[in-house]
């Protein structure tokens, strides 16, 4: 990895990726090196800071539920989204699932009772402003820059919702047992 300094940002190139990061944009810069690999990790300035916030009044940011998650996402956290790369599309279909388990695992399981479109919308929109060079994503030019995630309707007057959030909240609802179910077909009785 090379890293180049200019007067208010770093570039790290490595035989991988490139990223541009100004310095003004971080908080805590970390680099060393592990088995040979130079390693490097920050901290974001965008980054909500907790500590004081009234704990009844504590929301947790897009990026802390991702750093508390202890799956192999760290390594896409650090090494992707906070050098500003888009991940791959399985990488995100990861992060999705941490996030719609986060914030609508409880409401689908326990409380019984299904996100709204609004619900799924904000965390689009939450995701986005967290890591806005996802808006990359987009599904077309003329798309809202969060129909990846949550595209109401697909962009239609009528039909299905699209986007990872919309996928994986209807696999979630597979997962409720039959008879917690808020919309069970009928079964046709045979004569």
């Amino acid at each position: 990895m090379q890293v180049m300094e200019g007067a208010d940002s770093f570039t790290a190139n490595s035989n991988r990726s490139s990223a541009t990061v100004r310095y003004n944009d971080v908080l805590d810069l970390e680099v060393g090196q592990t088995n040979g690999r130079i390693t490097m990790s920050f901290v974001p300035q965008n980054q909500m800071s907790n500590e004081n916030i009234p704990d009844n009044q504590h929301k947790p940011s897009i990026h802390s539920i991702l750093e508390n998650d202890r799956s192999s996402f760290q390594k896409v956290l650090t090494g992707k989204l906070y050098l500003q790369i888009v991940p791959t599309a399985t990488e995100m279909k990861h992060m999705n699932r941490i996030l719609t388990n986060h914030f609508f695992g409880n409401q689908i399981f326990n409380e019984k009772r299904y996100p709204t479109v609004q619900e799924k919308q904000d965390l689009a929109i939450k995701i986005l402003e967290a890591f806005p060079h996802l808006k990359k994503t987009r599904m077309t030019p003329e798309a809202p820059k969060e129909s990846y995630f949550f595209w109401k309707l697909g962009g239609k007057e009528s039909g299905y919702h699209t986007g990872i959030i919309e996928t994986r909240v209807s696999n979630m609802r597979k997962d409720v047992a039959p008879e917690n179910r808020l919309f069970r077909q009928k079964k046709l009785q045979q004569t």
